[in-house]
C-alpha cells in the first residue's frame, strides 16, 4: 500500500510520475467497471480516459489517500451511466 500512498501524493502536487503510476495501478480494473456498462470496449476506453482526467483535475481537493480507489470506482461508476444514459437511442 506503500506505492499507494507516494504515487498519490506525487499525483496530487500534478506530477505526471505521480499520476501515471496510479494510471497503471488502476486502469485495468477501471477500465472492467466501465466496460460492464457500456458493453463496447472503445467506449469503455473513452470513459476511463475522461473519469482519470476528472479525478486528477480533483485530485487537490482530495484529502484520503486510503479510499483513492473507492472514490475513482465511483467517478467511473456515474461517468460509465452518464455516457450510457447520453448515448441511448
Amino acid at each position: 500500500m506503500k506505492h499507494l500512498e507516494e504515487s498519490f501524493i506525487l499525483a496530487k502536487k500534478k506530477d505526471r510520475k505521480g499520476q501515471k503510476a496510479l494510471y497503471e495501478m488502476f486502469s485495468a480494473k477501471m477500465l472492467a467497471i466501465a466496460n460492464s456498462y457500456t458493453n463496447n470496449l472503445h467506449d469503455a476506453e473513452d470513459v476511463l480516459l475522461n473519469s482519470f482526467m476528472k479525478c486528477f483535475s480533483k485530485l487537490d481537493e482530495y484529502r484520503d489517500w486510503k479510499s483513492f480507489p473507492f472514490w475513482l470506482r465511483k467517478i467511473v461508476v456515474n461517468d460509465s451511466i452518464s455516457f450510457v444514459r447520453k448515448n441511448k437511442n
